[in-house]
């Protein structure tokens, strides 16, 4: 998202102007400072990413400066401003998709209503009882996991490891 908004908003017209078919954005972190769901969703443990997992991706994640605004559009789309962008220029249409026990769905579904609001086409489709890595097994073909000493998730596809 963040590629499409420099594009969208860059100063030469031959990229501001360009025609993007589309996009298809699949569990997106849009906050890097995290929304709503990301605290109030507790699944213990986390089917896989929680807060605790998202905090530790954003420290690993090396921004230069440990006291970065992470409310800067250049980092999360999410505040992006879709009326600076020049008249002519079109939001393409968005499809996003997201698990109901992901903790990134209040991200998608903001992120939708701004593109929306920006006068583009937002599609979103919602896995019920789905986090965003267990989004493309069919029911009863989902892997097992546990958790190791280390507190690493361990898959097992078909294995009961419970």
């Amino acid at each position: 998202m963040v590629t499409a908004q420099r594009l969208l908003s860059h100063k030469d017209p031959k990229f501001s102007q360009f025609k993007l078919k589309g996009l298809a954005l699949h569990f997106g972190v849009f906050d890097v400072s995290w929304t709503p769901s990301m605290f109030n969703l507790k699944q213990d443990p986390p089917l896989v990413i929680g807060l605790q997992f998202m905090d530790k991706c954003r420290v690993r994640s090396q921004f230069p400066d440990p006291v970065t605004n992470f409310k800067d559009p250049s980092i999360s789309p999410l505040y992006f401003n879709f009326f600076d962008l020049p008249a002519k220029t079109k939001q393409p249409p968005t499809f996003f998709t997201y698990g109901t026990e992901d903790v990134l769905f209040d991200d998608t579904i903001f992120m939708s209503a701004k593109c929306q609001m920006a006068g583009g086409e937002a599609i979103v489709k919602i896995a019920p009882r789905r986090a965003a890595w267990l989004f493309r097994y069919a029911k009863g073909d989902v892997p097992r996991h546990r958790r190791s000493k280390e507190g690493d998730v361990s898959i097992f596809y078909g294995e009961d490891v419970s």
